[in-house]
């Protein structure tokens, strides 16, 4: 999940996660949360509504979001996606060397697609599609 949406904090000596998915993948959030829940504080995912805009949209739930307690076990994921940049003096996103092909299980790729994926008819050949995922969560160290 963290190739995707997720992204981590480092509090007090340990990272932690947060999650949070459009409206429309509110049943893909809670199934996150059911397997999440025994690292939360949080009885259930929380609800972000919209706060601007004209009385149609003001108040409608956008989002549902959890995020984790800070946590020894998060430590090596977050070794893993984070790395301090010195150009920028900052904690940045990265994809290293061997993540993907060492470590992305079939179900991590299933879910990396759920939420990033999109068919797209291939350009020669109109009949067949692919599927590709869309991301642009990285910087480059």
């Amino acid at each position: 999940m963290i190739l995707s949406d997720a992204c981590m904090y480092k509090v007090s000596n340990h990272a932690l996660i947060k999650f949070e998915q459009v409206y429309l993948q509110e049943e893909f959030l809670f199934h996150l949360f059911s397997l999440f829940k025994k690292y939360c504080f949080m009885i259930e995912p929380g609800k972000r509504k919209q706060q601007n805009g004209d009385l149609f949209i003001k108040g409608l739930i956008k989002s549902f979001w959890f995020k984790t307690f800070s946590h020894v076990y998060f430590d090596s994921l977050w070794d893993f996606y984070y790395k301090f940049c010195s150009t920028s003096k900052s904690t940045i996103k990265s994809i290293n060397k061997g993540l993907i092909s060492n470590y992305l299980t079939e179900r991590g790729l299933a879910y990396w697609i759920i939420l990033l994926g999109d068919w797209s008819l291939n350009k020669n050949k109109n009949k067949n599609k692919n599927k590709k995922i869309n991301d642009s969560t990285y910087s480059k160290l």
